[in-house]
């Protein structure tokens, strides 16, 4: 009987923690119950602000705010000390404060399609972030301190305008994938060594006006096993 009830409530705690979360889709309906609320997708809404009401569901996880027209970010928001993933991609952002910082739980941040010029160093100080896109941008260069980006796994930057890499990139241990497509890298074996990069397994270049000598550097200088994209 003892080992019945063992599993009987083994059972139940597996089903309850293995559902997917509800996802609300109006900030009215969350507001409803805010400490239920985990996921909310807000996305093409046409919103020109951040609805303020956000920042009391404080459980909040997930947050796609992606498809509107928000063009600043008010520093209450980063109350949000819960949040994990972060969608803000397709909007009219022309920068991000530095109180992003204090997101110290965010573990994806999509920044895809706005009108960022520079990546936030800030954003190098989210303690547990993982996965970073910022691609289709006016991005023209890498922040010197990038190395303190420690938990980085996977950047998207497709689509800028970057030029340059700092010798510092080469100091991301973390990094496993990267892409650089559609930029304007024509030297980067500088930014590139295969001790400090020993996670990289793939790197996309395909779009920059890379030439021969410069690929063959490059071929050299990441590691073993890690797959180029032309």
């Amino acid at each position: 009987m003892k080992l019945f009830f063992t599993l009987f409530f083994s059972f139940s705690n597996f089903l309850l923690f293995s559902q997917e979360p509800v996802i609300f889709t109006s900030i009215d309906e969350a507001l409803k119950k805010p400490e239920k609320v985990f996921y909310l997708d807000i996305s093409h809404q046409n919103l020109s602000v951040i609805p303020p009401q956000v920042t009391t569901l404080k459980n909040l996880k997930i947050l796609k705010l992606n498809n509107n027209n928000i063009s600043f970010i008010d520093s209450s928001f980063f109350q949000l000390e819960k949040l994990e993933i972060l969608n803000l991609s397709n909007n009219n952002l022309t920068s991000v404060p530095d109180k992003i910082n204090q997101l110290v739980n965010l573990k994806k941040l999509k920044l895809n399609a706005n009108k960022l010029k520079r990546i936030n160093p800030a954003i190098l100080r989210l303690p547990a972030l993982t996965f970073l896109y910022m691609e289709h941008n006016n991005i023209e260069k890498l922040p010197e301190d990038i190395n303190v980006f420690k938990t980085l796994e996977k950047l998207y930057l497709k689509n800028n305008a970057i030029w340059l890499l700092p010798d510092s990139f080469s100091r991301l241990k973390s990094l496993v994938f990267v892409d650089f497509s559609a930029n304007n890298l024509s030297q980067i074996s500088n930014g590139l060594d295969a001790r400090g990069l020993r996670s990289l397994e793939k790197i996309i270049l395909k779009g920059n006006p890379l030439s021969v000598y410069e690929k063959g550097l490059i071929k050299y200088k990441v590691p073993k096993n890690c797959k180029i994209i032309w």
